[in-house]
């Protein structure tokens, strides 16, 4: 991997929490690859440009509590934030097309919420906005942007989300720098594990037809009697 490479990569890589550490690797090297094919099998024929990278995070942390947390089948508020909720943003122009990928700190967010984040930032960077990615991090703790999983939305979350996920588009954008092509693997074995568990075969439990077949179960519960093993 080259110097300005890695410069770029791992700059993104620190705006990162750990839990969406390993799927931000795997999406820079599905750009990558995307970047890597040539021209004619993208859009158009025209040679490309010098490749520009560019990355931000930024703090999607509500200014109002307490506010509504959803994804626990039950409503819940909170009254104050234990970590830094982000929407991290990493803007690739390839002399020819750009396009911006993000992932944001939330459990679920609605097609309009995004919709709304995609057009402010079109407005100000000029990436069309189906040249946009934004996906979730699936957190449980995190502001409920959507009524979903026995939550309510929060609405002062809702109109304040999109603003902060433009934001990260935009300044993603601002620092674009030259860049060049490079990739890695790695291997993270510490922080994946199964969490569908084997019931004993005395303690199976009953489908929703009736009959005693449910032979695992999703987070057993620790040191749980019931289960075998993973």
């Amino acid at each position: 991997m080259t110097e300005r490479v890695e410069t770029v990569f791992l700059a993104w890589e620190r705006t990162m929490s750990f839990q969406s550490r390993t799927w931000g690797i795997r999406c820079f090297l599905v750009v990558v690859g995307w970047l890597m094919q040539p021209i004619s099998s993208r859009a158009g024929d025209q040679p490309a440009g010098t490749l520009r990278a560019g990355a931000a995070a930024v703090d999607v942390n509500p200014t109002l509590f307490p506010v509504r947390v959803n994804g626990m089948v039950e409503e819940r508020t909170a009254t104050g934030a234990a970590d830094v909720l982000m929407s991290r943003a990493i803007v690739l122009d390839d002399g020819k097309e750009k396009l911006a990928i993000v992932v944001v700190d939330n459990l679920m967010m609605p097609r309009a919420l995004l919709d709304e984040a995609k057009e402010r930032a079109s407005q100000a960077t000029g990436i069309p906005t189906n040249r946009m990615l934004i996906s979730a991090t699936h957190s449980h703790s995190a502001p409920s942007a959507m009524s979903c999983l026995g939550s309510r939305v929060d609405p002062a979350y809702a109109e304040f989300l999109p603003g902060q996920i433009a934001r990260s588009i935009i300044e993603a954008h601002k620092a674009l720098q030259p860049a060049e092509i490079g990739w890695t693997v790695i291997t993270d074995e510490k922080h994946n594990h199964c969490r569908r568990w084997i019931f004993r075969p005395d303690r199976m439990i009953q489908d929703p037809f009736g009959d005693v077949t449910v032979r695992a179960h999703m987070h057993p519960g620790y040191q749980s009697p019931n289960h075998i093993g993973p």
